[in-house]
C-alpha cells in the first residue's frame, strides 16, 4: 500500500477546502447523517480534521466509534476539535490505514468521504475489499466522494482541470497514489 500522509496539509486543509468548494463538501458528507442509528460500531476512515465526527456525534448516541485517520497531524485535529464534549458515544482515535482494521471488527456503519479517490485502481480494489470485510451482514456505507458532471461541456471542463489541480497538488504535497477519479 502506498505511503500518503495529510499531514503537510492539516494546518490549513479546512481553510483550502472551504476556499475551493464553500460549503459544498460538507453539505455532501452530512447529507445522509439523519438516518443514522444509535447503539450502532461505526468506522470513519480518512476523516481528516474531524468535522464529520461532530456531525455524527450529533446524530447518534451510544455508539461505539473508531475514527482511523493515517494522518497525525489530522487525527490531532480531530481530538482538539472533539475536545471536552460530554458524549454518550465511545470514540476510539487509531492513527493507521486500514491495514489496522482488526480481523475480527465488524462496523454497522462505514463512513469514507472524499477517500477512496485518493488511490490508484490497483490499491483501490485491495482497500474496497478490506473495507466490505468490515461491514457488518446487514450494515451500512456512507460514500462520499467526487464525480464528473455528465452535462454541460463548461462544468464538464471547469470540474476537469479542477481535478487535475487537485490531485497534482495533492500528489505532490501528500503523496497520494491516484491521478484521476476512479470509474
Amino acid at each position: 500500500m502506498p505511503a500518503h500522509s495529510f499531514s503537510p496539509v492539516a494546518g490549513f486543509y479546512d481553510t483550502l477546502a472551504h476556499f475551493v468548494f464553500g460549503r459544498n463538501l460538507q453539505e455532501a458528507q452530512a447529507a445522509n447523517l439523519q438516518s443514522m442509528a444509535d447503539n450502532i460500531r461505526i468506522l470513519i476512515i480518512g476523516g481528516g480534521t474531524g468535522w464529520i465526527l461532530q456531525q455524527v456525534l450529533q446524530n447518534t448516541q451510544n455508539s461505539s466509534i473508531v475514527y482511523l485517520e493515517a494522518s497525525g497531524s489530522m487525527l490531532k485535529k480531530t481530538e482538539e476539535r472533539i475536545g471536552q464534549i460530554t458524549l454518550s458515544n465511545q470514540i476510539e482515535y487509531r492513527l493507521g490505514t486500514e491495514a489496522d482494521i482488526k480481523q475480527a471488527e465488524n462496523f454497522d456503519l462505514l463512513i469514507t468521504n472524499f477517500f477512496l479517490d485518493l488511490f490508484s485502481p490497483v490499491y483501490l480494489q485491495s482497500i474496497l475489499n478490506k473495507l466490505d470485510d468490515a461491514l457488518a451482514p446487514d450494515g451500512k456505507w456512507l460514500i462520499t466522494d467526487f464525480v464528473m458532471p455528465i452535462s454541460g461541456k463548461l462544468a464538464h471542463l471547469r470540474a476537469m482541470l479542477l481535478f487535475k489541480s487537485m490531485y497534482l497538488f495533492f500528489r505532490l504535497t501528500c503523496g497520494i497514489s491516484a491521478t484521476t477519479l476512479p470509474d
